[in-house]
């Protein structure tokens, strides 16, 4: 959901499910300046009307809703007067959203604004949540409430990644930014842009237990793709086989035309040659996000990736501003 207002564009949006096919979604109203929470009871199929998420004594914004492997709809927040402190806030909801319990600070040790976030499950039970995304350093904690059982709420304490080190081939140094992070089964892989490369690197996660120790290493960097220099942090997505799979967009510099989307995929064993996959004629693609879709709409044929990104378009065309476009696409061939 996104409002263009002034020229500026707000988005937040956050979305929960259970196994009974109930629904949550959440998002920053800008016309409130405040997240507002809406409830489906039958899968999507009817919705009802958005409510705000009131809290005596705060103004809640990037509301964030979840459930616990026990089913109870959990939401976490930011207040608006100390969300540049990285202040975040849990509530728990004894009936999946209509009443909240009094909320509580969890991740204390937080002292930055958190920036991206996002809310991974990990079978059987942990929850992940990955500060930072898009950034330079990655901060991490995991909801586990047998591993975190003394902790506030069962979070682990925060963890920060980064990642430096030197080119096998040129040894010059490399500092990752732009990080994004994809979980699947039992691996976890990191992406990142390098001066003028985009680099892969990822750990096995049988458990959670690299959250709360060093639990072997990460793997050597791989490069992605040469001469790439992405204006916004790539997408990166696993799909149920263990494929890794990479979308960004091309040019970083301000005045660059980004007018299209280059993609790669990891096969296990090496990565294979990026391919332009989408472009445009007019106005510019940037900041892709991709899904994997889990339905089979062609019988035999091996399911599409979703690719979400946004579309800037130049002034004077029909639709001025910037709004979302899906995009299916097989990178498996026809």
């Amino acid at each position: 959901l996104a409002a263009a207002l002034d020229g500026a564009c707000f988005l937040h949006l956050a979305l929960a499910a259970n196994a009974a096919g109930q629904l949550v979604v959440a998002w920053d109203d800008p016309r409130l300046d405040e997240s507002v929470l809406a409830r489906s009871l039958d899968g999507g199929q009817t919705w009802e009307a958005p409510a705000p998420v009131q809290v005596t004594g705060a103004q809640v914004r990037r509301a964030r809703p979840f459930y616990t492997a026990d089913d109870a709809l959990n939401l976490l927040w930011e207040d608006a007067a100390t969300e540049a402190e990285g202040r975040l806030y849990q509530q728990v909801s004894a009936d999946n959203g209509q009443t909240w319990g009094e909320p509580w600070r969890v991740l204390a040790a937080l002292r930055a604004p958190l920036g991206q976030v996002r809310l991974d499950r990990v079978t059987p039970s942990p929850l992940i949540l990955s500060a930072g995304l898009g950034e330079r350093r990655l901060r991490l904690a995991a909801l586990d409430p047998v591993r975190s059982a003394a902790a506030p709420g069962g979070w682990s304490d925060m963890k920060t990644i980064e990642f430096r080190f030197d080119d096998p081939d040129t040894d010059r140094p490399v500092d990752l930014d732009l990080l994004q992070m994809a979980l699947s089964g039992d691996q976890v892989l990191v992406v990142g842009q390098g001066e003028s490369e985009i680099w892969a690197t990822q750990r096995q996660m049988a458990s959670v237990d690299w959250l709360y120790q060093e639990v072997g290493p990460w793997s050597a960097a791989q490069t992605v793709a040469e001469g790439a220099a992405p204006g916004s942090a790539p997408a990166v997505a696993i799909d149920n086989d263990g494929l890794v799979h990479v979308l960004w967009d091309e040019g970083a510099e301000p005045s660059a035309t980004r007018r299209s989307l280059s993609y790669a995929r990891y096969d296990g064993a090496q990565w294979l040659r990026p391919v332009a996959v989408l472009s445009a004629s007019e106005g510019k693609l940037d900041q892709p996000s991709l899904a994997v879709v889990e339905f089979h709409p062609h019988p035999g044929r091996k399911p599409p990736l979703a690719g979400i990104l946004d579309v800037h378009l130049q002034d004077g065309l029909a639709l001025p501003g910037k709004e979302l476009l899906v995009q299916e696409f097989y990178p498996w061939g026809p």
